[in-house]
C-alpha cells in the first residue's frame, strides 16, 4: 500500500497561491452557475477562463464529461482537469462515485501523480460535501497524493 500525503489548503485566492502542484481537478454541476468554492477562484485567477468555456458551452458539466485545460498563470499550475457531475437535483452517492472514477482514471492517465482537488461547492448542503470527500478519499487515497480544497 503506498504512503498518501493529504493536505488541506483553503479554497480561495491566497489558498491558490499556495499551490505546489502541476495539476488541479476540480467538479462542476451542470446547473449551477456562476461558479463558487475553488472552481470560481480558479476562474478568478484565470481572468474568466473557465467560464469562457461553460458560455461557449465547450463545457457544461454533464455527468462523465471532462476537460483538460493548459495554462500558463502566476499560478504553480500547470493543467486544470474539469469534471461534470450533472445536475445538483440527481446528487447521489453513486453519481460522485461514477464521477471520481472517471476523473481518477483520466488523472491516472494523463500522469498524473500529484493534483489538488476542487471539491463542489455545496453551502447549502454541507452533508453532502462531507460525503462527497469521503468517497473521493475512499477511492483515490492509496494511488495518488492529494491536496483538497
Amino acid at each position: 500500500m503506498a504512503v498518501v500525503s493529504f493536505s488541506l489548503k483553503s479554497a480561495d485566492l491566497s489558498g491558490l497561491d499556495e499551490l505546489d502542484t502541476e495539476s488541479i481537478a476540480l467538479f462542476c454541476w451542470s446547473d449551477v452557475r456562476p461558479l463558487s468554492g475553488a472552481a470560481g477562484f480558479l476562474d478568478w485567477r484565470l481572468c474568466g477562463a473557465l467560464s469562457r468555456t461553460l458560455v461557449n458551452e465547450q463545457f457544461v458539466g454533464d455527468l462523465n464529461e471532462s476537460m483538460l485545460m493548459p495554462i500558463n498563470s502566476r499560478l504553480s499550475l500547470k493543467r486544470v482537469f474539469v469534471f461534470g457531475l450533472g445536475s445538483s437535483k440527481d446528487y447521489s452517492a453513486a453519481v460522485v462515485k461514477e464521477a471520481c472514477t472517471k476523473a481518477f482514471t483520466s488523472l491516472i492517465q494523463a500522469g498524473v501523480k500529484s493534483v489538488c482537488v476542487g471539491l463542489p461547492s455545496q453551502r447549502r448542503h454541507p452533508d453532502k460535501s462531507v460525503e462527497f470527500h469521503n468517497i473521493l478519499v475512499s477511492d483515490w487515497a492509496d494511488s495518488i497524493d492529494l491536496v483538497l480544497a
